[in-house]
């Protein structure tokens, strides 16, 4: 779940990929504003996906998803 977003600072969250086998992840986020996404994996089983938005707010929703695997939304 995405808590409260906030404008100009970078927001971050993990996520965990050790168990998912080999693959690439994808994450969008949606919302009012485009938001600019960064991801850096750490590789040691988890990926750090950091994103800046224009417009603050709590209507945002993440979509994560695994090359091959299901994809997971965040709201």
């Amino acid at each position: 779940m995405l808590e409260t977003v906030a404008v100009v600072c970078v927001d971050e969250f993990n996520v965990y990929t050790r168990e998912a086998g080999a693959g690439n992840v994808s994450v969008s986020i949606e919302g009012p504003s485009q938001a600019k996404i960064e991801m850096v994996d750490r590789k040691c089983g988890y990926v750090t996906v950091g994103y800046v938005v224009s417009k603050p707010g709590n209507d945002y929703m993440a979509a994560i998803g695994m090359m091959g695997g299901t994809s997971v939304v965040l709201s």
